[in-house]
């Protein structure tokens, strides 16, 4: 199961990683890529398989259709956390062109957690009653 996840979120990532790919090198569109955007990438790959693999191990257990909320809420609130831990890091830190930076870390946020929930529902489509 957890094998599965993994491969499902590798390929995500390389699919995201391509459309990130073309749109820093379309001449129209580099100027909406932040030059970090592949340490965004790097973070959100590594909180993503740490969560594919938590929600795996509540995915292979038998009450998982029971505690699908406490699940999904729980994973949600860590991605929550760690990304705004890892957001004021960087801006504590410093990062020339700031609004850029968090438009593209919200945007790739929002398709990892879309990701996640559609993961998340087409695994309890087989333990549903």
């Amino acid at each position: 199961m957890v094998k599965k996840a993994l491969f499902k979120i590798i390929g995500y990532s390389a699919l995201l990683a391509s459309i990130i790919f073309l749109l820093q090198n379309i001449p129209f569109t580099q100027n909406l890529v932040h030059t970090g955007i592949w340490t965004i990438f790097i973070f959100s790959f590594i909180v993503s398989i740490l969560i594919g693999i938590a929600n795996s191990y509540f995915v292979s257990r038998k009450d998982f259709a029971e505690n699908l909320p406490q699940v999904f809420i729980a994973s949600t609130v860590m991605r929550l956390l760690l990304s705004i831990f890892f957001v004021g890091i960087v801006l504590y830190l410093g990062v020339e062109d700031r609004l850029l930076w968090v438009i593209n870390f919200f945007i790739l946020y929002i398709f990892y957690l879309i990701f996640e929930i559609i993961s998340l529902m087409t695994t309890l489509r087989p333990h549903s009653r």
